[in-house]
């Protein structure tokens, strides 16, 4: 992997930083496969409403990661 950036104006720490960032966006991107996408369109095709598709991602997203947080999520997507 190449970096584009310099260490000049910032800390090597936060170079550092961006380079994990970035890692870990290749990452996901590459971890989505077409089983991932066909399981979302069926939950989009199969929902009733935009609450009863979202609360099918909560779901499919606690069942495909362990560590996933799911109060932190509802927050982000305002389903307080």
């Amino acid at each position: 992997m190449s970096s584009n950036f310099s260490f000049k104006n910032e800390g090597v720490e936060d170079a550092y930083k961006k380079v994990l960032l970035r890692e870990s966006e290749q990452i996901v991107e590459a971890s989505l496969t077409k089983q991932h996408f066909v399981k979302f369109a069926q939950y989009m095709k199969d929902a009733k409403t935009l609450d009863g598709l979202k609360e099918q991602l909560v779901n499919y997203f606690k069942d495909m990661n362990p560590l996933f947080d799911e109060e932190r999520f509802r927050k982000a997507a305002g389903m307080e």
